[in-house]
């Protein structure tokens, strides 16, 4: 699969955040376009506003570089002051 296209059209569907029980779905993805000069890809992830969570994962079930699930795990102290996006 084309990267860029899989990142322009699906990446958004393989991200969750995982927070008091609930699996909350990736509502929005902004990509960083590099033009292949990193071996790297930056990404935004969006998700809508949950009540506070003593941890929570951001699960991406990898689909582009064959790693399978990855789950990254943040205390909830780490993004308190992460600014609400508005759409």
């Amino acid at each position: 699969m084309n990267r860029l296209y899989y990142v322009q059209t699906r990446l958004k569907e393989d991200f969750y955040l995982l927070a008091n029980g609930q699996e909350i779905p990736c509502i929005s993805v902004e990509y960083e376009d590099d033009h292949n000069m990193l071996d790297a890809m930056k990404v935004v992830l969006a998700f809508r506003k949950i009540n506070k969570s003593d941890k929570v994962i951001i699960r991406y079930e990898d689909n582009l570089f064959g790693q399978g699930v990855l789950n990254f795990k943040f205390d909830s102290e780490n993004i308190t002051n992460i600014p609400d996006l508005k759409i």
